[in-house]
């Protein structure tokens, strides 16, 4: 999260919009999302940012926009090749995309990351395997398939599901991690010193 506040901050108007500030934001988010892949849904706010500064000259426009995204690419590329190599799927930084993008947009579902690792996770998440889909790639693709069918047969419930988002984005409550950070600062010590 401060990565990507960090980056968005670098990004934001007024400030000068230099070769540097959008090579160093686009390895922000880079960064950002090998940690949380939903960051790369800001690599076109902050490309656009530095595409659009008033300050930039025309000609240099495309090469900020692509300085953001070139350095984004180089923290994420790498852990995509070693996905490919390992899965024979090109996953981004995870396995899970379909997955998480249908606990997340589902509108049979709450939008929020409430499957627990157990069985409800394990009942889940094997969903797409007892369909027949073996590799990653392929279960990703049936995850995403199925929320996007359940849009379209249900998009009124997919609009209230949105603006509940919107709600839980606005509001003081955190939402909690489907993982304990406890748990894992317990089993890997140096995470104990991280802030937070």
């Amino acid at each position: 999260l401060a990565l990507l506040a960090a980056a968005l901050l670098l990004a934001a108007p007024g400030k000068a919009a230099t070769a540097g500030r959008a090579a160093l934001a686009g390895a922000l988010v880079g960064l950002a999302a090998l940690v949380r892949p939903t960051a790369l849904f800001f690599l076109p706010v902050a490309a656009a940012a530095f595409f659009f500064a008033p300050q930039v000259a025309r000609r240099d426009r495309f090469l900020r926009a692509g300085l953001v995204a070139a350095l984004c690419a180089v923290f994420v590329l790498p852990v995509t090749l070693v996905n490919l190599r390992a899965t024979g799927a090109p996953l981004l930084v995870q396995g899970h995309g379909g997955f998480n993008f249908w606990v997340g947009n589902s509108p049979s579902r709450d939008g929020l990351p409430s499957v627990r690792p157990g069985a409800g996770w394990d009942r889940y998440e094997g969903e797409a395997l007892r369909a027949g889909h073996r590799t990653p790639g392929e279960q990703d693709r049936y995850f995403t398939r199925k929320t996007l069918d359940e849009i379209r047969s249900t998009p009124f419930a997919w609009i209230r599901l949105r603006a509940s988002k919107l709600v839980w984005t606005l509001q003081s409550d955190e939402i909690r991690d489907p993982f304990s950070f406890g748990f894992f600062a317990s089993q890997a010590p140096l995470l104990r010193f991280l802030p937070g």
